[in-house]
């Protein structure tokens, strides 16, 4: 009888083997067929030793990119509804990040310098060269500016953080009005602006004043002295071509920088300063930073935290 058992419970192993076996190799041929069927609609670049889709459409002049942040698993798909509407007056460009769409994972940790760098150089190897326009923000920022320039300089910095630091969705009307109305501004009003036509006419107006000045790269940095005269420097540059091109507007020899603000100032002023700021700022090393953070904000009052392995402060 006890042998029975055995041979019973042996034979139902067996047939339970056999059809998590079975089941297993369907399984993979199916994922093979589906493989084929899953092929990147845009083109895939190298960068980094890794593989990022980018996705181009239209051939308009001005080039519209298209960045996601989290929760986006395709952005070449979740944008599709948006972008086909504008193909046919411009060139779109939808960048995957690593991890997201058809581009590749990697074992790299996501930091704020590696995910702008590796933008820039999908773009490029893609094929999509500056100037670019960051749609929608870019509208918000030339209505905040029609108002207010300063506060439009400081729209930049904070749509530039959703994006890269906090992995935010800035293509969504409800980010972009968070950010415009931590500014002490009314988001919806400016946000439902520059979607009426004056948003875009104020893009054009940009877009021919880069045109008049010959600009065709990026970056382009043109330095205008008050007889509106200059020099144009176009590319990524090291400091002293930046100092050679001040000398030579101001007509100047020597040049006398501004002393250095202090940290409690800077950070009243920014609200949020990131670690590698402060270190280029002040010239201090990674392993000095807290040392200083707290010697100098030691008459404030601010909080400490991490993100994409790097510190950052905030002003409370």
């Amino acid at each position: 009888m006890f042998k029975r058992i055995i041979i019973l419970f042996s034979i139902t192993v067996a047939i339970f083997l056999v059809l998590i076996t079975a089941s297993y190799i369907i399984h993979q041929i199916r994922l093979s067929k589906e493989d084929k069927l899953f092929t990147p609609t845009g083109k895939m670049v190298e960068v980094n030793g890794h593989q990022m889709h980018v996705y181009v459409e239209g051939n308009g002049e001005e080039t519209l990119v298209f960045m996601s942040g989290g929760g986006t698993s395709s952005p070449v798909l979740d944008f599709k509804s948006l972008y086909s509407l504008l193909s046919d007056k411009y060139k779109i460009a939808v960048v995957e990040k690593a991890g997201y769409g058809f581009s590749d994972i990697t074992d790299s940790e996501p930091n704020i310098d590696t995910i702008l760098q590796e933008t820039r150089e999908a773009l490029l190897k893609s094929g999509v060269e500056g100037p670019y326009i960051l749609a929608p923000p870019s509208r918000v920022f030339k209505v905040i500016q029609k108002h207010n320039g300063e506060i439009a300089n400081v729209f930049l910095r904070r749509a530039r953080e959703a994006v890269f630091v906090f992995n935010q969705n800035i293509a969504e009307d409800s980010v972009l009005i968070g950010i415009v109305n931590n500014l002490g501004l009314d988001g919806e009003k400016i946000v439902k602006e520059a979607e009426l036509p004056i948003g875009q006419q104020l893009l054009t107006e940009d877009f021919a004043l880069a045109s008049q000045l010959g600009v065709r790269g990026f970056p382009t940095i043109i330095m205008l002295n008050e007889e509106n005269k200059g020099v144009k420097i176009v590319g990524s540059r090291t400091l002293d071509s930046y100092t050679s091109g001040l000398k030579q507007v101001l007509n100047l020899d020597e040049l006398q920088p501004k002393q250095q603000p202090a940290l409690f100032s800077l950070l009243e002023k920014e609200k949020l300063l990131f670690s590698k700021e402060i270190e280029v700022m002040y010239d201090i090393e990674q392993k000095d930073i807290n040392r200083f953070v707290e010697s100098e904000l030691s008459a404030i009052v601010y909080d400490t935290k991490q993100i994409l392995g790097e510190a950052y402060f905030i002003n409370k």
